[in-house]
């Protein structure tokens, strides 16, 4: 699975954390992306700001989480996106 970041100024200064399965899988910036090599089955993708922030970038409880199915051998790509008013959200993408 592969997951990328939008390159967009809003947010911009901070990072987002990214889990997978309720674990911490990557702190990502603007512009990063990140591969995982992750067992078939369900999988839940949940993004927030990153934990490790402080001030305007400090988690503030608000995640948006998104649920997949891995087949064996299968590769799906994500993009973290954050809109105008600063909502997270996760949507699949094409590379």
């Amino acid at each position: 699975m592969t997951v990328v970041r939008d390159k967009g100024y809003v947010g911009s200064f901070c990072y987002l954390a990214l889990y997978v399965n309720g674990a911490l899988a990557t702190r990502i910036d603007v512009a990063e992306g990140a591969r995982f090599y992750i067992e078939p089955g369900e999988v839940l993708l949940k993004v927030g700001w990153d934990p490790q922030g402080q001030g305007m970038c400090s988690a503030d409880g608000h995640w948006t989480q998104r649920e997949t199915m891995l087949r064996a051998n299968e590769e799906k790509s994500f993009r973290l996106t954050i809109d105008s008013n600063g909502k997270l959200d996760i949507i699949r993408g094409d590379l």
